[in-house]
């Protein structure tokens, strides 16, 4: 796509909300926060906000 002129770029500031609604219970996780559990990542998660960096999630979903 990216040779086409048209990147594939998408975001979304509230993922869990693309399962809601549709059987699912989600929450986001913070990717760093789990490297920090385990003893893998060396920093502590950035506090999220309107003057956060940009910040990736995983999104853990039940269903039901």
């Amino acid at each position: 796509m990216n040779e086409l002129g048209a990147p594939w770029r998408y975001g979304n500031d509230q993922p869990a909300t693309l399962v809601e609604g549709r059987g699912w219970r989600a929450a986001p996780v913070d990717p760093a926060r789990i490297g920090t559990e385990w003893g893998r990542w060396p920093a502590p998660p950035e506090p999220s906000g309107p003057r956060s960096p940009p910040l990736g999630a995983l999104v853990e979903a039940t269903k039901g």
